[in-house]
């Protein structure tokens, strides 16, 4: 069903080479890691030992506010839903609705291998300008952002920025580390896309009703992350632990952001209401 990629620390140096071209890694080896944390989303309801649904804003100047109302689990599937507001007097002046789940003070690991399988689906004759899903992992008990770091599994962006798009409003996958330049709250010093930005048409195109898996294998002993979509590494980076205050567990979070400054905002052929759909999250931890 699912192809995994072994830890950083068990590959050979002719190994990472491929793996820095973007080729596949070598299989998923059970036998070295633990499965301890899995949700697939059964049932009718949102386990809340494990999630919270935000309520209000975030801090990206994004123009969605988010619901609990706007999270859904069916059919084995969590569902984030983006839409126009009814009324934008009752969601603090912005003009979309949205969802956003994460695991704060539910659950959190130190590093191993965290997962989602994930895809997108956007209204029928539309395009994804605007849109910008994402799954990433935020410190439990952390500094203030980012002395603490960030780690985004997947950023996906549909939109007119400069970050490499070729067309406005072709979808964009990026992975991100963040951390403070001088220990100072609110000094963003972005390390990420060390790599171009990775076109998600490499591999397989997400707004065409389908899953894949997007996962981050943080080897923290090693300090090294390896940050892949499907069977692909689509990077590695070594070194963040010498960049945040001290090293805290992680802890998910999904969300389905409209509009921001990076991708810019949705234009009138991005066709609400659109949603992101999860079939599962995971994550491992090293074994032996």
């Amino acid at each position: 069903m699912i192809a995994f990629l072994a830890p950083m620390s068990l590959l050979t140096t002719a190994v990472l080479l491929a793996l820095a071209a973007g080729q596949r890694g070598p299989p998923f080896d059970p036998s070295r890691w633990r499965l301890d944390m899995l949700d697939e989303f059964d049932g009718n309801s949102l386990n809340t030992s494990l999630w919270t649904a935000k309520t209000g804003i975030h801090t990206s100047q994004e123009g969605e506010w988010y619901l609990p109302e706007n999270v859904a689990v069916h059919g084995g599937r969590l569902t984030l839903t983006a839409k126009v507001s009814a009324d934008p007097r009752k969601t603090g002046g912005l003009n979309y609705t949205s969802g956003w789940v994460d695991s704060k003070d539910n659950w959190a690991a130190l590093g191993g291998r965290f997962e989602a399988s994930c895809g997108f689906f956007i209204g029928a004759g539309g395009r994804s300008r605007g849109l910008w899903p994402a799954y990433w992992l935020m410190p439990q008990g952390g500094s203030c952002w980012p002395v603490s770091g960030e780690i985004d599994v997947m950023e996906s962006l549909g939109g007119c920025h400069t970050g490499g798009m070729k067309t406005c409003g072709e979808q964009e996958s990026h992975w991100d580390l963040h951390y403070s330049k001088t220990g100072a709250c609110n000094n963003d010093g972005s390390i990420g896309n060390f790599t171009k930005p990775i076109p998600l048409s490499r591999h397989g195109n997400l707004f065409n009703e389908s899953l894949s898996t997007f996962g981050v294998n943080y080897d923290v002993p090693g300090d090294q992350m390896t940050f892949y979509v499907n069977e692909t590494v689509v990077g590695v980076h070594s070194g963040f632990n010498e960049l945040v205050d001290k090293l805290h567990p992680w802890y998910h979070i999904l969300n389905y952001a409209v509009g921001g400054p990076w991708g810019g905002f949705p234009d009138a052929e991005t066709v609400f209401p659109t949603r992101m759909e999860c079939d599962w999250v995971r994550h491992f931890s090293p074994q032996g």
